[in-house]
Formats: structure tokens, C-alpha cells, sequence
């Protein structure tokens, strides 16, 4: 935890599939604050990642594989009372609360050193599989059934135990019932930062 920001950082986290997006954004529109993701700062040229999930997850599991410089900075700038000039260049907004989709929470040692406080989405992983196949192959086009089969064979022969194993870490100040409606969980999550949002306006 940064001790020394001037903004509170709330990081939301869970599996793919869990909402964590668009938990994100229901919040910043209640708490009319800035939001910031891990997916807008995975296409830069510096982002490094493990090549195989699966050969990680059987490995050593070592967080510090995946490199963000660009989203760190992001961070560093929005947790200093100057801003920078990082603000206008990248279009972040300073703001006194910040939320932060961070799908690695605290694990992410050099991303998770800035959340001040960390909601983990709970949701089963085979709701999480219905809500990935929703999302990337049942949108509105044409269904393509051999990429939803590619999916499902390789998330029950391979991927399978990774998301276990992240589900059962919950390693978070908060857990929420991700399958309970969206606006419930925005509600919880709100309760609860509700007490660290008093202390930071003080």
C-alpha cells in the first residue's frame, strides 16, 4: 500500500469473465471519479507477459513476469500531488479516488503496491466460461462454433486449473458475490470504501 499518495486507489479484481470492466465503470460513474485499466496498457511495445499461462501456472508462478512500465507510470502520475504533465499527455484525469480494474490485485507486486484497497469479483469459473463465450463469441455476429469449441477443449483439458486456483485465492481487503446483480455489488462495494473515502476527504 502507498502511504503516500494523495489519491485513493480502489483495485478491483477476479478472474475473466467475473465483470470486473464493468464494475469499474459503474463505480466511477457513481463516485464520478477517474478509472484506469490493465487492458488499455497491454498493447504497448514495452508490456511483457508469459509467452504460455498454463506453463506459468505449472511453473513458478512468479507475478513479476508480467511487465507494465506504462501503466506504473500511469499510476506513479496520478499518485502525485503535481500530476506531471502525464495527465493531459495519456488523457488521464487526476481525480482524489481512482479505480483501478487490476485483474492481478495484490499478486502484481508492481502494480498492486498502489491500491489502497482491493474488491475481488467472486464468481464460479464456469460462469466466468459463459460470460467469456457471451462476450468474445455470442456479441451479436455470426457465432463461430469451431473457435467455441477451441475455447471450451481448452479450458477442460488445460485451463481449468489456473482459473481454480485464482478464484480460490481471494486475496482481497473485500469480496463481493459476483453473481448477485450489478448494482448490488457496486452498493457493497461502496459500504465499504465508504469509510476510507471519509478519511481521505478530511
Amino acid at each position: 500500500m502507498i502511504t503516500v499518495a494523495s489519491c485513493l486507489i480502489i483495485g478491483i479484481c477476479g478472474v475473466s469473465g467475473a465483470g470486473k470492466t464493468e464494475i469499474t465503470r459503474l463505480l466511477a460513474e457513481r463516485l464520478k471519479t477517474t478509472t484506469l485499466h490493465w487492458d488499455d496498457y497491454d498493447s504497448l511495445p514495452d508490456y511483457e507477459e508469459p509467452k504460455d499461462y498454463i506453463a506459468w501456472f505449472h511453473g513458478n508462478k512468479d507475478y513479476t513476469a508480467w511487465k507494465s512500465p506504462g501503466l506504473v507510470k500511469a499510476l506513479q502520475a496520478l499518485c502525485q500531488e503535481s500530476q506531471l504533465k502525464f495527465d493531459k499527455e495519456e488523457g488521464l484525469s487526476p481525480s482524489s479516488i481512482i479505480i483501478f480494474d487490476a485483474p492481478l490485485g495484490y499478486e502484481h507486486h508492481e502494480t498492486g503496491r498502489f491500491i489502497d484497497f482491493l474488491v475481488f469479483i467472486d464468481v464460479p469459473p464456469d460462469i466466468s466460461l459463459i460470460r467469456r463465450l457471451q462476450r468474445d463469441h455470442l456479441n451479436g455476429s455470426a457465432p463461430d462454433v469451431r473457435k467455441i469449441n477451441e475455447e471450451l477443449d481448452y479450458y477442460s483439458n488445460f485451463s481449468r486449473p489456473l482459473y481454480l486456483d485464482i478464484a480460490e485465492k481471494k486475496n482481497a481487503d473485500l469480496i463481493v458475490d459476483g453473481t448477485l446483480p450489478k448494482q448490488k455489488i457496486v452498493e457493497q462495494i461502496l459500504d465499504a470504501i465508504a469509510p476510507f473515502i471519509k478519511e481521505k476527504n478530511r
